[in-house]
This record gives C-alpha cells, structure tokens and sequence, in this order.
C-alpha cells in the first residue's frame, strides 16, 4: 500500500510559478538589507583619539567617554553647514547668544515698563542716545465693531521722533483710556529676536494691557519693536529706541470673562 505524499501547503503546486515568486520576494528583501548592512560597515573609521562606543555601566563609570556617535556625525558636518548658519545669524555660535540676551532684555523690559506706566524714573532702562519712532496711539483708528457693550477700534500709530525725555508724554497718551489714578495690568512676551551689529539687538514684542476704563473694561494689544544698545562682553542691554506698528482698543461694558474657579472647585480641599 503506497504511502500518502504530504500536501503543499497553500492553495498552489509545489512548483508553480505563484509559489515561486512568493518565496523569491523575502529572498531577495534579504539579500537587499545584507548588502545595505554590508556597505554601512566600514562607512565610519574609529577615531584616532582614543574614543571608544563603550556600553554605559550602572555606576556611571563609564560617563564622559567620547561618544563615537555624536562625535564622529559633527565632524562629518557638510562644508556648506557654518557658511549657512553664519548667513542666518551672522553672530551665532555655541552658546546660544541671541537667546542669551533676548532673555536679558525681557528683563530690562519688564522693568521699564512698570515703570514706564507708573509714571517712575527711566533712566536706568536707556541708553544715553535712546529714541522713540512711532507714536503710541494712531491719530485716526478704525472702528472695526461698534455695539452697545463691545467695541473694537485698530489702527497704525503715526512715525514720530521722540526723545527720553518725551516719554512721560507718550505714557500718558497710552493710558489716557484708563480709569484715573489706576495703573493697568500689563503683559509682553518677545517673540522675535534679530542682532545685526555686535552691538545691537532688536526685539519684536507683544504686549497686552488691561484695566477698568471710565465705564466698563478696556484691554490695549500693542505689537512694537524695541532695539537695545549691548553692553561690552554682554553683561546687558540697554533699551535705544521703540517703535508700535499695530494698536488695538478693546473695550467692554462688563468683563468679558469671570472667574469660576471657587464655584467650581469650592469644596475641592487644598
């Protein structure tokens, strides 16, 4: 009695031409990535300099050893890499330096203009050739929304020339909207940075103030540019000159928005 032959697996003759192409298909994906693994093998030359890829220990004994990876891919940099980041930002480097004094003048910044608004002295916030370029409100704004309890007004301040002692003047247009006596609640955030010169730097900012009016609520956006004058060996800057390019006026017969969080979370124990 002769045996039964085992049966093909699949749906195809163990020669047919459908079974074949399903096994040379992995076949050759194998092959691909064995060759691909075989010329990635010697693309990268130890270094000369000692520097080992050793596996990090528990106790850390292995830590500060150079690191083949990291090491070997910086060196490898393309010739074009610091002709196009110097093109980008004449002044970057290592260290980060615009971002180093951008958080510098958010600071100085900060400063003057609690000052600026409570009507304080300024001297210490500007340089000795410090000089405004805008005025800080328009002459003409346009009415964008004019309803009974919300009205919305937008406009570019004029260019005007003015100097630090001038700034008194400019404050008070600025806060004229406000209830008198009462100082605004401010916010900026800077939210470009440029240095074109060693020496200089330009900030664009982003400021919000808001407070009660005569009647009702107002909030006041300013989008400005503020250039500072840079300290030998950057140890800080000093504010030169200031200019808005884009005002708005908002203003509500109530506050917009309340605070819920002790109806909310009242009986939440702290």
């Amino acid at each position: 009695m002769e045996a039964a032959r085992p049966r093909p697996m699949g749906n195809h003759p163990p020669h047919s031409p459908q079974r074949s192409r399903s096994i040379a298909g992995p076949a050759l994906t194998l092959l691909a990535a064995s060759l691909v693994l075989a010329a990635c093998g010697d693309s990268e030359p130890v270094p000369q300099d000692g520097g080992r890829l050793e596996a990090a220990s528990l106790d850390g004994a292995s830590q500060g050893a150079p690191s083949l990876l990291f090491d070997g891919k910086r060196r490898e940099a393309p010739e074009w890499y610091e002709e196009d980041r110097a093109e980008r930002d004449p002044l970057a480097d290592k260290e980060w330096r615009g971002e180093a004094l951008s958080k510098r003048a958010g600071g100085v910044f900060g400063s003057f203009l609690s000052a600026f608004l409570a009507g304080d002295a300024l001297d210490a916030y500007l340089s000795s050739d410090f000089q405004g370029s805008t005025a800080f409100v328009p002459e003409h704004p346009v009415e964008l929304l004019d309803r009974e309890n919300l009205a919305v007004r937008r406009g570019k301040p004029s260019e005007e020339t003015f100097a630090r002692d001038e700034l008194e003047r400019i404050g008070a247009e600025l806060i004229a909207p406000f209830h008198a006596g009462e100082t605004p609640h401010s916010f900026f955030k800077i939210v470009g940075v440029r240095t074109p010169t060693e020496q200089t730097l330009e900030t664009d900012v982003l400021m919000h103030l808001s407070g009660a009016a005569r009647r009702g609520e107002v909030q006041l956006n300013l989008h400005l540019t503020a250039t500072w004058e840079v300290l030998p060996g950057d140890e800080g800057v000093l504010l030169s000159g200031i200019g808005v390019h884009d005002w708005e006026e908002v203003f509500a017969s109530a506050p917009l928005f309340k605070d819920m969080t002790g109806s909310v979370f009242g009986d939440v124990p702290r």
